[in-house]
């Protein structure tokens, strides 16, 4: 919706796409040139443009927040063949030593291509090692609100109380993460925001005529239980 509100009637001849857009349906779209923005990731394509939720600066912030408040450790499990990766590897390697111990952390098994339906698979995996070693951070960060929540559920499904012994926080702003017991904090991104970017991105393509064109959206933290 935020998208289709903001298309100027000018652009004709690209496409605005989600993350989930099928590998397949992107090549034939690079394969007749005709320019496109991807929304959530980057695509290496001289063609191919993206507009990306800027998780680089909302977890920099956040860690500084955790930090602030007296937070010892947190981490934050991601899957390394995500549209973020560029991101949130380069975030692991800029964080000073501080107070709070932050971890950055790939879940994925190297060499595999994303797959949605396996990814909260291997953050269970991950979650299950750290509750065995007795190694559970104080806080748990996820790119997502649905992890986040999945996170809460098998936690407390093996007597982890959240948010009292370990928080959680997602990210996205999904509607059901506000009615969820324990509600969701979550790094948030206002769906017109997105939209307006990718007609922008778009927009300089088409009818600039410039290179792949690739740009970020700020989040926001709303604090929840």
């Amino acid at each position: 919706p935020g998208v289709r509100s903001y298309v100027p009637s000018s652009i004709d001849d690209g496409v605005i796409v989600n993350n989930d857009f099928p590998a397949s349906a992107l090549a034939m779209l690079d394969a007749f040139s005709i320019p496109t923005v991807v929304v959530g990731r980057m695509v290496d394509s001289g063609r191919m443009g993206g507009v990306s939720p800027n998780f680089f600066d909302a977890y920099r912030q956040l860690f500084h927040r955790l930090d602030d408040g007296g937070i010892r450790s947190a981490s934050l499990l991601y899957c390394g063949n995500s549209p973020v990766t560029e991101d949130l590897r380069a975030l692991s390697m800029l964080l000073p030593p501080r107070q709070c111990v932050f971890n950055v952390v790939d879940v994925a098994p190297a060499g595999l291509p994303i797959d949605y339906n396996l990814e909260f698979g291997w953050i269970e995996d991950c979650l299950r090692s750290m509750v065995d070693r007795d190694e559970l951070p104080d806080v748990l960060c996820f790119t997502s609100d649905w992890n986040a929540h999945k996170a809460v559920l098998w936690l407390s499904e093996r007597g982890v109380n959240v948010p009292d012994q370990v928080g959680v926080i997602g990210a996205l702003n999904l509607e059901f993460g506000a009615k969820a017991s324990p509600s969701l904090t979550t790094l948030a991104i206002e769906p017109k925001d997105i939209g307006r970017k990718a007609v922008d991105v778009l927009w300089k393509m088409v009818v600039e005529e410039q290179a792949a064109v690739f740009d970020r959206v700020p989040m926001t933290l709303i604090e929840r239980e």
